[in-house]
């Protein structure tokens, strides 16, 4: 039964893990999309395997991304002769101010090799012109929403709890 147990716990562990290539993330930001802020219930969802991170971040279908976040993303790959290869998609919520104007976006972040946080690697590309208030990335589903979710951890934290149960027994 022990052993049943055990297996049980690493398969949800294992499931709960995702591979970001099939990431899918809020798509907005508050100037276009006032309820972006607040509200993420109605606002576009899109797979981060599907926004071009070539000249510009965008949606296939025209919508485009954020420009102060694309101008970061496209230097970054500008750097190099070929752009570093993405290895890895994060979900971001930002909080930015530009010339006293307050905006919220939700996207995805391109991962590159060169690239170990996307916050903190935004904060340092941005001109100091504007100021990044709030920064927060994860990699879930859907956890840039207005509010967090942690679905994953909390399935992981119930394995681990099952798991130390099983090895006490």
């Amino acid at each position: 039964m022990q052993k049943i147990l055990l297996l049980v716990a690493v398969v949800v562990v294992v499931a709960s893990a995702q591979h970001n290539s099939t990431l899918q993330c809020h798509f907005c930001e508050s100037d276009e999309t006032p309820e972006c802020e607040k509200n993420t219930q109605d606002v576009l969802q899109v797979y981060c395997k599907d926004l071009d991170y070539g000249n510009s971040l965008s949606r296939s279908g025209g919508q485009k991304q954020n420009k102060i976040l694309s101008e970061v993303f496209q230097r970054e790959s500008s750097r190099a002769l070929t752009a570093p290869q993405i290895t890895d998609f994060r979900c971001i919520a930002v909080e930015v101010v530009e010339n006293n104007r307050k905006n919220f976006i939700r996207t995805c972040a391109p991962m590159r090799n060169n690239i170990e946080n996307a916050c903190d690697f935004i904060k340092e590309q941005v001109d100091n012109t504007i100021n990044i208030r709030g920064c927060r990335e994860c990699n879930d589903d859907f956890c840039n929403s207005a509010i967090p979710l942690g679905t994953s951890l909390i399935l992981q934290l119930a394995s681990a709890a099952l798991v130390w149960f099983l090895v006490k027994l």
